[in-house]
Order: structure tokens, then sequence, then C-alpha cells
């Protein structure tokens, strides 16, 4: 006889370019700046909230542009999200209208330590979007990306932030967002599909 088939969900996912996202901030705020021309984008012609912008899939669909310099954002991730593992930890997405750099600071120290992440460590992903930027356009952007290992904020190996801020260091930012990327073995796992439907048999 056979018993149950036990289902387990696989991880919210998103495939850009290289990377694989598998987890988005949980909330997203602004601290400081933005500037009037601060403004949203989006696939579609439909006005996005910061925070919508920046959470949840998908990731390169909506964000903001034309952030001031000094602008400041702050990611908020749940327990174990944001974890420093070997490589890449998590990946700057980036509407390339404008070449801006980015500086990055966590919680782990109250946001004083910053590494700043220039233009020229960006790389095009092979994907490009039409967004609509507050009502207008739309308007074709491609879709560049830097990944950012932890390590290189001072987060030990196996320890998370739950808290990341994203500065930008010139003008005309124009983040799309910051996600999670699995560490390699993780990566392999969700290529190959482990985590779809696992079934028992079990003989009575």
């Amino acid at each position: 006889m056979y018993g149950c088939c036990l289902v387990l969900s696989a991880p919210a996912a998103e495939t850009i370019g290289p990377w694989t996202v598998t987890a988005t901030p949980g909330s997203a705020t602004l601290i400081s700046g933005g500037g009037g021309s601060f403004q949203w984008l989006n696939v579609v012609n439909t006005p996005v909230t910061l925070n919508d912008a920046f959470t949840g899939f998908s990731v390169v669909d909506d964000g903001f542009a034309n952030a001031d310099s000094g602008t400041v954002l702050e990611f908020g991730f749940g327990p174990g999200v944001a974890v420093n593992g070997p490589g890449a930890d998590l990946v700057i997405f980036d509407a390339r209208y404008d070449a801006g750099d980015y500086a990055l600071s966590t919680s782990l120290d109250n946001f004083i330590q910053e590494l700043v992440y220039p233009a020229a460590v960006f790389a095009f992903t092979g994907e490009s979007r039409s967004y609509y930027y507050n009502s207008g356009g739309p308007y074709s952007a491609q879709i560049w990306a830097a990944g950012v290992d932890l390590s290189d904020l001072g987060v030990a190996d196996g320890a998370s932030v739950s808290g990341v801020r994203l500065r930008t260091v010139n003008s005309s930012g124009d983040p799309i967002g910051l996600a999670v990327v699995p560490e390699p073995g993780t990566l392999g796992l969700i290529a190959a599909g482990l985590f779809g439907l696992l079934c028992r048999r079990r003989q009575t």
C-alpha cells in the first residue's frame, strides 16, 4: 500500500540574467534625500510605492529613478534571510539610464562602515525593460547588476544582517532592486528542482 505524499514548496526564485534571486527585502524605506525627480518606475503604467517596488517578485519590473546624490534607502530583512555565505550574497540591480555609484552599509555596525560599488563593477544582465516613469513613457532601460559579498562589509561567515542601506554617491541613481542570491550549492539544488514533490512508499 502506498502512503502519503509530502509536497514541499520550492522557495520563490527569479532568474535575471546570470543571477538567481531567492529572496527580496521585507521592507524598503526612504531614509533621506530622494529629490523631486525621484519617482516610480513600472512596466505597467500604474504608480507603485517605494516599499512595494523593492519587496516581492518580480524584482526588476518596478523600482525608482533619478535619486539625488546622497539619497539613502534602507532595506529590512527577516531573521536568517540576508546571510553571509560563499561568494555573492546580495545583488544590486540598476536601470542603466545613468551610470551611478552606490555605497552599501549594514545594520551590523549601525550603518557606519560603507563600501562603494562604482558603476564600473556593474555588468549588463542581458535583460532590458520598458518602464513608465511617473506616468510618462514607456522608456527602455538595460538592467545592470553588481554582486555584494557581505564579507566585504565585515559580516562573519554564517552571520546575517537585518538591514542594508543603499546610498547614491552621485546624482540620478536608478535603483531597481537589492535582493538575496543563493550560495553556489543552493543554486544547484534549485536548478535541479530538488524542492519539488517527495513521495514516500510505506508498506503495511
